[in-house]
């Protein structure tokens, strides 16, 4: 009996010290893998060091000669409410020597598409362009806005959006005190 609890002592040994090394393989296997990116190597679009130096910084992407912003108003008005669309287009020196300028007035052309109705527009002298437009999506569902300003013959485009506010119908309820709202269900 003594020498079977010995060699039953010792399977549950060998079996946990086999169960041990085969995690140790599987973790040497995985870092000898060959999968690891090598830093001291060059690559022409990935981003990583340039040259043999791994001291050496990464070269940052060429910052963009134009670029478009848009914003409206009111992100949430009442449906029916005039709103405003904000557009912002910028020129920027591409050695950013200096702060972006403002293009010269008239000189981008620029389309938003609201609800479905194109708007076309030139900049003024700051680089602003205003859309003025009523809030006719359905309510509560986000209305996408597509802006598109042409520079030097190509396209830039940038999008926002708004979202019409639910009509919120109530009833007050007759009683002393305070008057309270009874929402009812939106259609």
């Amino acid at each position: 009996m003594r020498i079977r609890n010995e060699v039953g002592g010792m399977l549950r040994g060998w079996r946990a010290l086999g169960a041990l090394g085969c995690l140790l393989l599987i973790l040497l296997t995985g870092c000898a893998g060959g999968n690891a990116p090598n830093v001291g190597t060059t690559s022409g679009d990935t981003g990583t060091l340039a040259g043999n130096d791994p001291n050496a910084a990464p070269t940052p992407p060429p910052f963009p000669a134009f670029t478009v912003g848009a914003w409206v108003n009111d992100m949430s008005p009442k449906k029916g409410k005039t709103d405003r669309l904000y557009v912002l287009v910028r020129l920027h020196d591409s050695a950013m020597a200096g702060p972006s300028q403002p293009p010269p007035e008239g000189s981008i052309q620029v389309t938003a598409i609201i609800d479905s109705t194109p708007q076309q527009k030139s900049n003024d002298k700051a680089g602003y362009i205003f859309f003025d437009f009523t809030a006719n999506a359905p309510p509560t569902v986000p209305s996408v806005i597509t802006v598109t300003a042409v520079y030097q013959g190509r396209p830039y485009q940038t999008t926002t959006f708004y979202t019409v506010l639910p009509e919120i119908k109530g009833t007050p309820t007759p009683g002393a005190g305070t008057p309270t709202v009874t929402p009812t269900p939106h259609p």
